[in-house]
């Protein structure tokens, strides 16, 4: 491969980062709040966040993401009471992401081909893009995640302390955003001790006092998070996902394809092998390079090695929780972390097989760049996301609302139960003082109580008959207004 110059190869992955930032941006301004996200602004915008570290008042659900909730509370006293501000956190953890996973991939490739294709395995997912977009702790999660990943191959290069105290506050930060990430936290953990016992026990610095690092952080986090997940656990919200690992992959497959049916009928399941394939085959081979010689860096091999192990730990840790501690597998996005913990093995087997097989491993490399770029193309959209696809206009259902609004007059909006929380946001950050407060309902009501009735299309049938169809809001939703 024609080497060019590393400022050039520096370009073309910003101008891709450029790129994606200011997708994500974009849809933070123009999707509709969402389901969560408004449901965090409303119960948590005031909430001191000092008192739900023993406080059970805080933990009716696990719907409060504590650095997120904090860091909007901030955003939203600086910038106002907007979508955008409430956002703004996880805009920031997509920066965060973009570059350290710029970091990591120029670290470990010096050829543009292969900076590139490892660059678009890392970012350029939509379903992970998608929360970077959303007042959600997924973001950060994923982000501070990024961060301790190029950390922990910084640690294993220059076997620094300050480098592996910064990849443990990478994955801290990442559980303070989303409890989920405890399962990042632990295969870390149990990758770097395993690591300083069993590969490397006389390397370069003081085992027990990076021993003491790891075990002092991960105590510092239990006692930290011991009541909140205690509360959490007996309001039954571990109780959230599937009963078979297959259909955690399944979902992910089905999430990242965002609706694009390759193969018609057939196309998730030819995908979710193809991954299983790819993910099964590069684990694998990263394990077995920690007892065969390489062509590649100490570091590198190490790195490989870490990855491939922290993979199949975290599969262990979830069957683990699943037979033990009565906990489901990982759902849709609660299974976001993993992509980057899929996407390293595979990118580092190719790097590993680049010396042998030149040209076929960057067909590869090309036909997957290309492909990344292409399926990004087709699901990128201005409209919805695709976990909340529901809530894709109640922005402008309260808009439209807002347009039928006369002076002095008081509009009672009913609204069925997956769009309340959505509609509350805008009413009250746009203080729409002629909207009567929009009650949580679970049920459809069978009377003709509300001005105006905004439902899923399958409910008008069983409205009041004197509901009549005033709008169709795409394929999601219908407003019905009452008629005299």
């Amino acid at each position: 491969m024609k080497k060019i110059s590393p400022i050039y190869i520096d370009i073309l992955l910003m101008t891709i980062a450029v790129g994606l930032l200011s997708y994500t941006s974009l849809r933070a301004v123009k999707l509709s709040m969402t389901h969560d996200e408004s449901s965090s602004y409303l119960n948590y915008i005031n909430q001191p966040l000092s008192d739900c570290f023993s406080s059970e008042s805080c933990w009716g659900t696990a719907n409060l993401h504590l650095i997120n909730t904090f860091l909007m509370q901030i955003s939203v006293k600086v910038f106002g009471e907007n979508q955008l501000a409430v956002r703004l956190p996880n805009l920031l953890a997509h920066l965060m992401y973009l570059v350290f996973s710029f970091f990591l991939v120029r670290r470990l490739s010096d050829q543009w081909l292969w900076a590139i294709l490892g660059f678009l395995l890392l970012n350029m997912h939509p379903y992970l893009l998608d929360f970077f977009s959303l007042a959600r702790g997924y973001g950060l999660a994923c982000g501070f995640s990024m961060m301790s990943l190029y950390y922990l191959y910084r640690f294993l290069d220059f076997q620094k302390i300050s480098h592996i105290l910064l990849c443990l506050l990478g994955a801290a930060l990442a559980v303070l955003s989303n409890f989920i990430f405890l399962n990042y936290f632990a295969i870390l953990a149990g990758f770097l001790g395993i690591w300083t016992l069993v590969w490397n026990p006389e390397r370069g610095f003081n085992k027990w006092i990076f021993l003491g690092i790891t075990g002092g952080t991960t105590a510092l986090l239990g006692i930290m998070l011991y009541r909140p997940i205690i509360f959490l656990k007996a309001g039954g919200e571990f109780g959230y996902g599937v009963n078979s690992l297959w259909i955690t992959f399944e979902q992910l497959i089905r999430d990242n394809l965002y609706g694009q049916a390759y193969f018609s009928a057939p196309t998730v399941s030819i995908f979710l092998w193809m991954a299983i394939i790819f993910v099964g085959v590069s684990v694998l081979y990263g394990l077995l390079q920690a007892f065969q010689a390489s062509n590649h860096s100490a570091h590198f091999r190490d790195f490989y090695l870490a990855t491939s192990l922290m993979w199949v730990l975290l599969i262990l840790s979830l069957f683990t929780q699943y037979y033990l501690l009565d906990t489901q597998f990982l759902h849709k996005r609660t299974a976001l972390i993993f992509f980057p913990i899929s996407m390293l093995p595979v990118f580092l087997f190719l790097l590993s097989w680049l010396p042998r097989f030149k040209k076929s491993s960057q067909l590869i490399a090309a036909v997957l760049s290309i492909f990344a770029i292409y399926h990004f193309s087709r699901a990128a959209n201005m409209v919805y996301c695709r976990e909340w696809y529901y809530d894709a206009h109640t922005e402008e259902m309260i808009d439209y609302i807002k347009s039928k609004a006369r002076d002095h007059e008081k509009i009672n909006l009913g609204v069925y139960w997956l769009f309340t929380h959505s509609s509350n946001f805008y009413r009250e950050t746009q203080k729409l003082d002629f909207l009567e407060n929009i009650v949580y309902e679970r049920e459809i009501r069978k009377d003709s109580l509300y001005d105006y009735y905004y439902v899923e299309p399958g409910h008008g049938q069983i409205l009041h008959s004197d509901y009549e169809l005033e709008k169709r809001f795409g394929y999601v939703a219908v407003l019905y207004r009452r008629v005299p």
